[in-house]
């Protein structure tokens, strides 16, 4: 769920011949201004281009927000590879994890480059360590031929990294989390990306402008928006759609029936991320910690030598995030800040430098 990439992207293109008189007119309109509109962007220069974007910022999971002068990630976390971009584009100092993981489990924490060496060490029945290797040499295997303490430890490795349960996954992605994620950061954060793409794009960027309708009108694409001084329309030659699936869904005003049952059968989970800057490394020699039944059910730690400061990231999974903004922050945090000592970690509230808390209705797709 963590790692920086497209969490879905619909995209769709109507050719049309020209628009319809009275409405502005574009070549091409992008709707959602995350990294997949931002990207198309991007490649769009010399056209007259319009982007989209409901919310007040462009960037989408990617939010990178400044702490006591230290980059912290709302969103995606990890950091991306400047060389897969296809541009130039050089980021800040990369500031590398550390090598191992960890496993929290009944009030021991087992450090491991993968998740067959906690298993090995952790404190379970014989049989049912033994079911859990042997489930690993094969993670093809069904879900169900695991023990519920085995299924429980190793969906704990999985969730740290995708949004839902293991059993709920295709079984290629299952074997994705079992090894040590690397968790290196730049130092300026992953907005950097959010900026450079930006920079790069000609597009006519309109914030607060939310989508209400897409429809094709045989000579054009029509594309209705709700913004703070009313209703408006613009037409396009083509339209690029870059939202979720459910969005998607209910702005297309005609969608083929194999489209619709796949865009219905998308499922994404909510959860909250949790920033927690401290001066004091609670996790020596530990890229990130695991726990089988804790919430937050990870956290990933990221050193700041130039602010002299180690931040923890937590991340709960909440399979249907309603209504974020009526979830008291303030109780969240201190859960949060409780939760530390269920991974071991004795740390005072007055060590805490500061908390960030964010809430995502959509952190992420289960790819099943």
């Amino acid at each position: 769920m963590l790692v920086l990439k497209l969490l879905f992207c619909a995209v769709l293109l109507w050719p049309v011949a020209c628009g319809k008189a009275g409405a502005p007119r574009y070549d091409v309109a992008i709707i959602g201004g995350g990294l997949a509109g931002l990207a198309a962007a991007t490649q769009l220069n010399g056209l007259k281009v319009i982007l989209l974007e409901k919310s007040d910022r462009i960037g989408g999971r990617v939010f990178t927000r400044t702490k006591h002068g230290v980059a912290i990630e709302a969103g995606a976390l990890f950091a991306y590879d400047p060389a897969v971009l296809g541009f130039a584009h050089q980021p800040s100092r990369f500031i590398a994890g550390e090598q191992k993981m960890a496993l929290r489990h009944r009030n021991r924490t087992i450090a491991c480059h993968h998740a067959r060496d906690c298993i090995a060490q952790a404190k379970i029945d014989s049989r049912e360590r033994a079911n859990a290797l042997a489930w690993l040499k094969n993670p093809a295997l069904p879900v169900t031929a695991l023990q519920s303490e085995p299924y429980q430890i190793l969906n704990a490795f999985f969730t740290a990294i995708h949004a839902g349960e293991m059993r709920d996954y295709m079984v290629t992605e299952r074997d994705t989390a079992f090894s040590k994620i690397p968790n290196g950061h730049f130092q300026a954060g992953n907005g950097e990306l959010v900026d450079a793409l930006k920079q790069r794009s000609r597009a006519d960027i309109r914030l607060n402008t939310e989508v209400t309708r897409i429809r094709d009108e045989g000579g054009a694409v029509q594309i209705s928006y709700r913004e703070a001084r009313g209703e408006s329309l613009i037409e396009a030659r083509q339209v690029i759609c870059t939202t979720d699936a459910a969005t998607a869904l209910k702005l297309l005003s005609v969608v083929r029936s194999e489209s619709r049952k796949f865009f219905s059968s998308v499922k994404y989970h909510g959860g909250i991320t949790i920033n927690m800057g401290m001066k004091r490394d609670p996790l020596p020699g530990i890229g990130y910690i695991v726990h089988s039944t804790a919430n937050p059910h990870v956290l990933f730690k990221s050193a700041h030598p130039q602010q002299r400061m180690i931040v923890l990231t937590g991340y709960m999974s909440v399979e249907q995030l309603e209504n974020p903004g009526a979830i008291d922050r303030k109780i969240v945090t201190e859960k949060a800040i409780d939760s530390l000592k269920d991974y071991g970690i004795a740390i005072a509230t007055p060590e805490i430098a500061f908390a960030d808390v964010e809430f995502w209705d959509k952190i992420g797709p289960v790819i099943s």
